[in-house]
């Protein structure tokens, strides 16, 4: 969501010299830019349900993503191989739990700013 909004133009981009205040600067609307995009996606509330709606949906997908999200940056695990072991876990192949991972951000995204139905429906992306 946030690099929806984002643009790629090349005169967008400024090259200066890292400094306090334009670091401080560029966090700010990094911030700003976040709450704005939560807003777009409908807020928390339609985030919690769409994100619930998601999870009911593609059951096998937010379980993989979720167990291998577990094991990010997770030094004390037992495992040698964290995507190895998730793979494994649920019978998959490394390359399809990394593809997983890819798909489930932007399938998500897309779910979280697709226009609403009337009162509470939403509707899924079709595969």
């Amino acid at each position: 969501m946030m690099n929806a909004g984002r643009s790629k133009l090349p005169e967008d981009f400024k090259a200066t010299m890292p400094n306090l205040e334009t670091e401080a600067e560029r966090i700010v609307y990094d911030r700003e830019y976040f709450y704005e995009r939560v807003e777009l996606a409908g807020g928390w509330q339609h985030i919690y349900i769409v994100s619930r709606e998601f999870r009911d949906s593609d059951s096998r997908m937010w379980s993989v993503v979720m167990e291998h999200v577990k094991f990010v940056g997770n030094a004390s695990s037992r495992h040698a191989s964290k995507l190895g072991y998730v793979a494994v876990r649920y019978c998959l192949s490394p390359n399809t739990v990394m593809k997983y991972r890819r798909e489930f951000s932007r399938k998500l995204s897309e779910m979280l700013l697709m226009p609403t139905g009337e009162g509470d429906d939403f509707y899924l992306l079709p595969g």
